[in-house]
């Protein structure tokens, strides 16, 4: 359960798939799932701007796996209401999740909002 969900399918072998990128993403609202808030996977998002709400209770708020946001900034609440997880089975729920963080890039983080979590804030 994914409330906003971006990924790309071009590998190698698939030339011909869709590319998961966007040049600017705003929230100015409120994005709120039982799952993740947000998910990129195999994408690139160059400006990513919340001023609103994002919260979730699963996964992540906002969930990179093999991701790049290349200016990230906060100004409104990014959140994780679960307090479930565990570490040992890989199911981290944090407020903002990086997945395979060697793979997973956010080049410019500037928070002057709230980002908070039941277990965790961050997990690389």
């Amino acid at each position: 359960m994914v409330a906003i969900k971006i990924e790309s399918n071009k590998t190698k072998d698939n030339a011909n798939g869709y590319n998961g990128s966007i040049g600017t993403f705003i929230n100015e609202g409120t994005i709120k799932a039982k799952g993740q808030g947000i998910g990129l996977t195999n994408a690139t998002i160059t400006n990513f701007t919340n001023s609103g709400t994002i919260s979730a209770a699963g996964q992540g708020a906002v969930s990179l796996a093999h991701a790049t946001i290349t200016s990230f900034e906060n100004k409104g609440l990014i959140e994780n209401t679960s307090s479930n997880g565990n570490l040992n089975n890989g199911t981290v729920h944090a407020a903002i999740y990086l997945h395979e963080a060697g793979n997973t890039t956010i080049k410019s983080f500037d928070n002057q909002g709230t980002i908070k979590g039941g277990n965790y804030v961050c997990f690389l």
